[in-house]
């Protein structure tokens, strides 16, 4: 999407800023960055998903929302 951007590709752009849309809005689904910690860490690119103190870790299902909507975008 950046390089699309960079070379002024609008359509590309938007297109893929379109597809990306459903996995930012699943990530803030609650405060940053535990459902994307949550996910990383399912995914295997991070060992732990712990946060410090006094932010919270994320539900299954906000985790399982972002992990649905990263699969739809990278299928």
């Amino acid at each position: 999407m950046i390089q699309a951007a960079l070379t002024g590709d609008v359509a590309t752009t938007r297109q893929l800023a379109m597809l990306l849309h459903p996995v930012v809005e699943a990530g803030f689904a609650e405060p940053n960055p535990a459902v994307f910690k949550a996910a990383l860490h399912v995914l295997g690119r991070i060992p732990w998903r712990h946060l410090r103190a006094p932010m919270a870790e994320a539900t299954p299902a906000a985790t399982r929302w972002l992990l649905d909507a990263i699969r739809a975008a990278t299928a």
